[in-house]
Formats: C-alpha cells, structure tokens, sequence
C-alpha cells in the first residue's frame, strides 16, 4: 500500500474513489439491441400433444458496444417496464472487430416484443478520451486511470449470492424405472442394456397418462433479498446476470408400438435444454431458468435391427444429448443498481 495518495470515503466509511483501486464507470447505456430472435422450439414440444406440451418460451436480443480495451466489461440488464416477471441471462460475450458483442437471452412467450436495454461498464483504464474539459482525474503510481469524473461511475444499490435451482422442470421424475412393465418382461432388449448416451432401461410405456409432465420453468427458483431502504421502484432496477449453469432434461416413452401391422419395439425422447437466468424484483433476486429449446428424438425396429443402425430393420431419427442433468451451477453474486444513475 502507498503512502501517498487520494482516498474519499462516504459518510458510511464506505471507499468511493481510490488512487489504488480502479473504480467502473458507465462507457454506453440505455443500448437497444441491433438483432433479435428466438428458438421456435423452446415454445412447445415438437412432434407431442398433450396436456403440458406448452414450455416457457424464449428471446435472444444482440448487443454491440465500442471496445477500448481487451478486459470483458460488466454488463447490466434492463427489463422492458412490462417485463420484470420474465428472467434474463447475459450470454457469449466476445470481442470482434473492435467492438464487445454479447447477447441477453430473456424467457417469455411475447419477450421479444418487449425488448430489454443495456448497460455496459468498464475499468477507469478502460476508458476513451472524453471532449469534457473540466473534471477529476485520479491516476495510480503508474499512471493509470482509476477515477474519471467526466463518466458516471457505477453505483451498487443491492447485491445477493446464489445458485440456480437443482432441477428446472417443474414436475417428473426423468429417470423414473417402470419396474411394474419391466417385470411382466414387456421391456425386452434394450432394457438391460446401458447406450452411451442414456439409461436404456424401461420407462413408461405408449399414452401412459405419467408421462404428461410439466416441463415448464418459471416457478423453479431460488429467491435472496436485498436492501432496498431507498425505496427504488422496480421498473428502474437494473442488474448483471451471467449466466454459468445449464440443464438437460427429457420424457422418455418406450414398448411396443402398432404400426403397417407390426408390433414394433419403440423409443421416443422429448428433450429440453434449459439456461440459467436471473429476475429481480423490488427487494430480492430469482436465481432460475429459461427453456432454451426442445427436441424429439424416435428409435423403432422392425425385426432384429440395432440401435441406430438404417439396415431395413430400424428407424432413428432426432437427436438425444450427450449429457442429461444440471452442469454449471454454482454460487456467484448478482448486482443491482439504479439505472436512472445513468440517463
């Protein structure tokens, strides 16, 4: 630590501007997105009719920003006003052609319409030369910027630590063993065998009334509070939301299956692949999901066909994952800040 320097505290004791410490500053706000769309299959099932077929929906919204540096900026996300209720996730931030592009994945049937805004921060290294003639400046030992009073530095009104929830859907076992088929030997082979991909083992047979579960994501959440004692409304919260966890996780339907007037031994898979996201709300932060798309996969033999194989004895088609559970989730800190800081 150096002897000599500038420091100012608030009259909490709180350090607000260091020689030492490089403070964040606002470089762009209030950035609406360039380029928006959505998965399709993160709407519904495919190929599947039935009670909860309907998933939660998803909106991808593209955003670029000049770049001054190669240090990742912070980014912060800003609901549309109606759109608070939906969780977002801040998602493959890269560097191209001088600019920082990133994408703000939200859930929601009609976010798309509802676009959010965002707003990026940076070291007060990071900054581009300002045409502002008066001001502070404060330089470390080497000369580098750590506080620039012409940019607005970031502020933090709230903050919490938390992981997503375990599972995203919200009812079903997908691991679930029909032992009650498997032992009238209805589940010949593959039932004891193990693929490479999935358990092979019997799960529930065709229109097994079990099967219709709720693949849906929005009440899987874990929930933090934070202090909100100056009162500001939601719809002005703004908050970071990287995203680190995601989930895979399917039906499975498996026996025999009537077909051209055969008794076919039949897979089929509906697989839902799930990203982390983050709501905030007046006083607290939802750590959860977003559907992110759906897929169906269908294995049937004809006769003595193997699985996968297209020798006039099977059929396959679809696309089954290579990992089915919850990877990523850990613990990391949300931020929350005002965002009328920054208009």
């Amino acid at each position: 630590m150096s002897q000599y320097g500038i420091r100012v505290k608030n009259e909490y004791g709180n350090l607000i501007i260091s020689d030492e410490i490089p403070g964040i500053h606002l470089l762009e706000g209030n950035i609406k997105p360039y380029r928006t769309w959505r998965e399709n299959s993160s709407l519904n099932f495919p190929s599947y009719d039935g009670t909860n077929d309907a998933l939660g929906g998803n909106a991808y919204f593209q955003f670029k920003t000049r770049a001054y540096s190669n240090t990742p900026p912070i980014v912060f996300v800003k609901p549309h006003v109606d759109k608070y209720n939906e969780f977002y996730s801040v998602d493959n931030l890269r560097l191209k052609n001088g600019y920082w592009i990133f994408e703000i994945m939200a859930s929601g049937t009609d976010t798309i319409y509802h676009a959010p805004t965002a707003y990026v921060f940076v070291s007060g290294r990071d900054l581009p030369p300002s045409d502002e003639k008066y001001g502070m400046i404060v330089r470390d030992e080497n000369g580098k910027i750590t506080f620039d009073s012409r940019y607005r530095a970031l502020g933090i009104v709230g903050n919490a630590t938390s992981r997503p929830y375990d599972i995203p859907p919200k009812s079903g076992d997908s691991n679930a063993r029909n032992t009650e088929y498997e032992d009238e030997g209805i589940c010949r082979w593959p039932a004891e065998e193990t693929c490479g991909l999935i358990s092979c083992h019997c799960y529930y047979p065709w229109n097994y009334n079990t099967l219709d579960w709720n693949y849906k994501c929005d009440t899987s959440y874990n929930r933090e509070y934070f202090d909100n004692s100056n009162n500001i409304p939601t719809t002005e919260l703004m908050f970071t939301a990287p995203s680190t966890a995601k989930a895979v996780y399917q039906r499975i339907m498996n026996g025999y299956k009537n077909s051209d007037g055969q008794e076919h031994w039949s897979t089929a898979h509906w697989v839902v692949y799930y990203k982390q996201g983050i709501r905030v709300g007046y006083n607290y932060i939802d750590n959860g999901w977003i559907t992110s798309s759906s897929y169906y996969a269908f294995w049937s033999a004809y006769e003595d066909a193997w699985w996968g194989l297209e020798d006039g004895g099977s059929d396959y088609y679809g696309y089954i994952p290579a990992f089915l559970s919850t990877v990523g989730s850990q613990r990391n800190t949300y931020m929350v800040a005002d965002s009328r800081w920054y208009r």
